[in-house]
């Protein structure tokens, strides 16, 4: 699909056809290079390939870090949205690995894709909650070319989860509670996951309330899932309330 600088997709028609056929097309590339031209683009498009995971391919295209959060806010597949969230956060780690910085301003295209995923009406809460959840160690690991320094990179990941938490701290806070549940339902599954998140990010800072949050969370759980994440919370967190749990 292309999208417009609007965040809409734009009717594909290629050169050789008389109108437009839907706005997103599958291209079949059977020659070591292949050219296709539509028609009837009045801006440069943000191409969204590999919809849906359409080819097993690791692909190689230069996006540049406003192209990646245009994509983590509007793109309408899902999987593509997700991954342009991970190369972005996986972009940043790697930057603050490789140039370290004592105190971390996140860039505002990456706030910006941020709060659109979590004030998003129609995305599934599930959706939400693994689009925002940082590339793990092992995948950061397997990113690096060469030796790297794991304390170093476990860091970074760190310092850009602190970054996070700081610049949208209002919108996690608000958004635990909109999670909240007064009953254990197996189908609010997505909601816990996203509360969990949520609880992680206001944890990632030195904030008592969000101790106290973890601790209620915790105390008042009838489900192991909200248990386990009260805990996770708290791992890294030094103090009386995360070693009595």
């Amino acid at each position: 699909a292309l999208f417009d600088p609007n965040g809409h997709a734009y009717p594909l028609q290629m050169s050789e056809e008389s109108e437009a056929q839907g706005n997103e097309r599958v291209l079949i590339l059977r020659e070591r290079e292949h050219s296709f031209t539509f028609i009837h683009i009045d801006h440069p498009p943000i191409p969204s390939l590999l919809r849906d995971f359409s080819a097993p391919v690791k692909l190689h295209y230069h996006y540049s870090a406003q192209e990646l959060a245009f994509l983590f806010a509007h793109d309408t597949d899902a999987f593509n949205r997700w991954e342009a969230g991970q190369v972005l956060f996986r972009q940043t780690i790697l930057q603050q690995l490789d140039h370290p910085q004592s105190t971390l301003n996140l860039p505002s295209v990456i706030v910006e894709g941020v709060q659109r995923i979590l004030h998003s009406e129609t995305l599934d809460p599930a959706f939400k909650a693994l689009a925002l959840t940082l590339p793990s160690e092992v995948e950061l690991f397997e990113a690096v070319p060469g030796e790297v320094d794991p304390v170093a990179l476990v860091h970074a990941r760190e310092m850009v989860k602190v970054a996070l938490a700081r610049s949208l701290r209002h919108e996690w806070q608000t958004m635990y509670q909109r999670c909240q549940r007064t009953t254990f339902r197996h189908e609010d599954n997505g909601w816990r996951s996203l509360k969990n998140l949520c609880l992680a990010y206001l944890n990632a800072v030195d904030d008592p309330i969000a101790v106290e949050l973890a601790q209620v969370q915790y105390q008042k759980a009838d489900n192991m899932t909200d248990q386990a994440g009260a805990l996770s919370a708290l791992r890294d967190r030094q103090g009386t309330i995360r070693d009595q749990l």
